[in-house]
């Protein structure tokens, strides 16, 4: 335990991000479950790892992931924001809005993201887009 292993888990965290920008989903996968072998709770290893069950299309594999994720670091925005992505994959941009609320609670430039996100288009075409887009 301790503070090696905090370091061993962000080490390959790092790197498995580098080959996730690359395209390199199973290795990416690889690299993140390497890293929660040192932090079982290293928060963004378990959302990246539900990002590629998400781009994969194991959506209720992803939803646990991110939920997972949230349990481990409550004040990350990135879990909540996915969960937005993956209610709007699965057909339900209503049920979005809420986790988008959450994400941008905890981090405001993740507004800047949903703007443009393919995933969410469906949830901008809500009227409830709109309003959560003006509150400040």
């Amino acid at each position: 335990g301790g503070e090696a292993d905090g370091k061993n888990a962000k080490l390959f965290y790092d790197q498995a991000r580098k080959i996730h920008e690359q395209g390199n989903m199973a290795g990416a996968a690889e690299l993140y479950r390497k890293s929660l072998s040192f932090d079982p709770d290293f928060a963004p290893s378990l959302n990246n790892l539900a990002v590629i069950d998400m781009e994969e299309g194991r959506y209720a594999k992803a939803r646990e992931g991110f939920q997972k994720a949230l349990r481990a670091s409550p004040g990350y925005a990135d879990p909540y924001y996915n969960l937005a992505c993956v209610s709007a994959r699965e057909g339900h941009p209503e049920k979005a809005v809420p986790y988008l609320k959450e994400a941008f609670a905890r981090d405001p430039e993740a507004r800047r993201s949903a703007r443009s996100d393919p995933d969410l288009a469906p949830v901008r075409a809500l009227p409830a887009f709109s309003e959560l887009m003006k509150e400040r």
